[in-house]
């Protein structure tokens, strides 16, 4: 009997110890859960794609609605940067939120791009093709003479869902009713509904557009060149 009584006391300690053991296998499951979870993005990719036929010296990327573009993302030193046919591709960037590109050639020639809305684990391919440049090199000369700054908008956008209102300092400047498959617009240009171009004064200004499906800004805009064109993505 007393055999028989212990023989029953290790058969239980076994099976507590079997618990246990359970116990510890579904742990792991849990932790390897959580890891996966956590390995989604947590950044978008922008591409530069010089289409111009000029070298790119600058670049700058920023989250729409701050006041500074920050540091030029290309390599510092003399030379060409990002020239006719290259790339500069930037990894780590916000997003699930809109960001602003600019890029600017050795002339002052520059591109810019707004109120692009970045998701999580996208890469957005900007191409910057001849025409698409404002020159902020010849702004000196223009506001010399007195004239006003100029500011031209287009859009990129077939989604739109129709008429897209564009709003400066909560006044109706005017209407794009159609979009640019490729190229771009001259700074300055006034073509109907492909194109919204008026004058201003240099400083900050609240630009904002709305269509049906879309809506971007309010933001606000430092003016300081003689023309800025800008893009609806």
């Amino acid at each position: 009997m007393k055999f028989s009584k212990f023989k029953i006391i290790m058969l239980c300690v076994s099976y507590i110890l079997f618990l246990i053991a359970c116990g510890g296998g579904g742990g792991g499951d849990s932790s390897s859960s959580s890891s996966s979870s956590s390995g989604g993005s947590t950044s978008g990719t922008v591409v530069f794609l010089n289409n111009s036929s000029v070298d790119i010296g600058y670049a700058y990327i920023r989250t729409t609605g701050s006041s500074s573009w920050g540091t030029d993302l290309t390599n510092t030193g003399s030379g060409v940067k990002i020239a006719p046919g290259g790339s500069l591709r930037v990894t780590g960037v916000s997003c699930n939120t809109n960001i602003d590109l600019r890029a600017e050639d050795y002339s002052g020639n520059y591109w810019q791009r707004l109120s692009y809305y970045l998701s999580c684990g996208s890469t957005l391919n900007w191409s910057l093709v001849d025409g698409g440049g404002s020159s902020s090199s010849s702004s000196s000369s223009s506001s010399s003479g007195g004239s006003s700054p100029q500011v031209t908008l287009y859009t990129t956008n077939g989604n739109a869902g129709g008429t897209i209102y564009i709003y400066w300092d909560t006044a109706l400047k005017g209407t794009l009713t159609n979009y640019y498959v490729s190229g771009a617009p001259t700074c300055g240009s006034s073509i109907t509904g492909s194109t919204v171009t008026f004058a201003t004064t240099t400083g900050s200004h609240t630009f904002k557009a709305t269509s049906p499906n879309y809506t971007w800004g309010p933001t606000n805009y430092n003016i300081t060149s003689s023309c800025s064109l800008f893009v609806l993505q």
